[in-house]
C-alpha cells in the first residue's frame, strides 16, 4: 500500500511540474490567423487624470484599412502615434497593415490650455 501511495505522490508530483512550463506567448499573440492587433500605449500620460484615453487595442483583419483615433489630455497637444522602436510618425489618414503593431502616443505641452477641447 505504502509503494502504491508513493508512485502515485510521485505521479501527481511529475504532473503538476509538467503544468509549470513556460509557454511561449510571442507566436500566440502574433498568430491572429487573419488579423492582427494594434496596441496603444498613452505613454508619458498614461496615468494622466485628464487623458481621454482611445481604446488601448484594436483587432484588424488583414488587408483592411484603419484609422487611428486620437486622444487627448489637458495641457498637453497629441503630435501623433510612434510605432514602437522607430522614428516613424502616423498621424490620421487611414493605413492598411498586416501584422501586430505597437504604437506609442507623442505629446507636446501646450501652454494655452484654457482652450482644450476634448477629442471624444
Amino acid at each position: 500500500m505504502k509503494k502504491l501511495l508513493s508512485v502515485l505522490l510521485c505521479v501527481v508530483v511529475l504532473f503538476g511540474f509538467s503544468a509549470c512550463v513556460e509557454v511561449d506567448d510571442s507566436q500566440s499573440e502574433q498568430d491572429h490567423g487573419n488579423e492582427y492587433v494594434i496596441y496603444f500605449d498613452f505613454g508619458e500620460l498614461k496615468d494622466n487624470v485628464s487623458l481621454i484615453k482611445t481604446a488601448e487595442s484594436k483587432r484588424i483583419k488583414k488587408g483592411e484599412t484603419f484609422s487611428l483615433e486620437s486622444p487627448s489630455c489637458k495641457a498637453y497637444k497629441f503630435i501623433g502615434w510612434v510605432i514602437k522602436d522607430s522614428e516613424e510618425l502616423c498621424v490620421g489618414g487611414t493605413y492598411v497593415w498586416d501584422n501586430d503593431l505597437y504604437l506609442i502616443a507623442k505629446w507636446e505641452v501646450n501652454n494655452d490650455s484654457s482652450e482644450w477641447t476634448p477629442n471624444l
